[in-house]
């Protein structure tokens, strides 16, 4: 949500002359990173289209939880919460799941994807922020080097 505001704030910033410039975003005390230019590209996802995103979600086999969409600027940002029962198979077989889900990132203000267990537990959580330039994500630990392997043991 920071990164969202951050760049609609940096957007808004480069249109008037009433704005201070941004340059950065101190986020947590993790310093300051640099946002995007803005360059980034044109946004062009603008009304919801959860059924779509259902539909991929249960393409690469998980269960929808929840879906909603935040609308930060003029597009929209999907919230997109689900559930595999099989944390290990699926990190195995899905690299980017936030790509299988949404596709091109950039078409959205922004997006955020998080993958639990069925305890509940998270197992990735994704989110990125078009205008900032900037994404975030999270693997549970011990499942981030089944990613580039494709295999797991049980």
């Amino acid at each position: 949500m920071a990164y969202l505001v951050a760049g609609s704030f940096r957007d808004e910033s480069a249109q008037s002359t009433a704005l201070p410039p941004v340059g950065g975003v101190i986020l947590d005390g993790y310093g300051v990173q640099v946002i995007g230019g803005s360059d980034h590209s044109p946004i062009t996802i603008t009304a919801p289209i959860d059924q779509t995103i259902l539909t991929k979600l249960k393409a690469i086999g998980l269960t929808p939880i929840s879906i909603s969409d935040a609308q930060p600027e003029t597009g929209i940002a999907p919230v997109v919460s689900a559930q595999t029962s099989e944390p290990a198979t699926f990190v195995a077989h899905n690299a980017a799941p936030w790509t299988d889900v949404f596709g091109d990132l950039n078409h959205y203000e922004g997006t955020y994807l998080e993958v639990d267990d069925t305890q509940g537990q998270p197992v990735i959580i994704a989110a990125y922020a078009s205008r900032a330039a900037h994404g975030v994500g999270w693997i549970r630990p011990g499942l981030g080097s089944l990613i580039s392997s494709g295999t797991h043991t049980k």
